[in-house]
């Protein structure tokens, strides 16, 4: 990537914070509802508030942008990605052991070489739930080779050979 600069001139003013006037002042309130109020003429605004569910689709639903989400006091402990993909996608993975962690994926026809696998977080169904039927899952957070950082899982289905899922990607 080239950056070229063709014509630069001084800064003369700072840029104000949302939440503050343009003269520093104390911070309005109202500031951002306003913002959101313009924009939600525009296009859908839209905030996710976080549930108590140790299931990465589970853990957060639509909810009011204005109102205050309030976290659960155990929720995020996990480094998770912000998104998700809406379905896991199917990879090739190889391990080192049978259930070791990845040490190579394949996805979309590009091999992905692994440098670091942190994991496996498993998760188990939930009790309570109408889900308890669904296989138990261990994921990795992976720092690739070729850059790009993903959360994927294998799927522990009793009698079945392992699949492996992209669920997201890490920031």
């Amino acid at each position: 990537m080239v950056l070229e600069a063709a014509e630069t001139e001084p800064v003369s003013r700072a840029q104000a914070l949302l939440s503050r006037s343009g003269d520093g002042a104390a911070p309005q309130p109202a500031a951002l509802a306003e913002l959101l109020d313009r924009a939600g003429h525009r296009i859908a605004i839209a905030r996710r508030a976080p549930l108590l569910s140790h299931w990465p689709e589970y853990a957060v639903a639509p909810a009011d942008p204005y109102a205050d989400p309030g976290v659960p006091a155990a929720w995020g402990r996990a480094i998770r990605p912000i998104r998700l993909l809406r379905v896991p996608l199917l990879v090739a993975v190889t391990t080192a052991a049978p259930d070791g962690r990845p040490v190579q994926l394949r996805h979309a026809g590009r091999l992905y070489r692994v440098l670091a696998a942190i994991g496996p977080e498993r998760l188990t169904p939930e009790w309570w739930g109408e889900d308890g039927h669904r296989p138990r899952r261990d994921y990795y957070r992976l720092q690739t080779a070729e850059g790009p950082r993903l959360w994927v899982c294998r799927l522990l289905e009793p009698g079945a050979e392992a699949r492996w899922f992209l669920h997201g990607e890490l920031a």
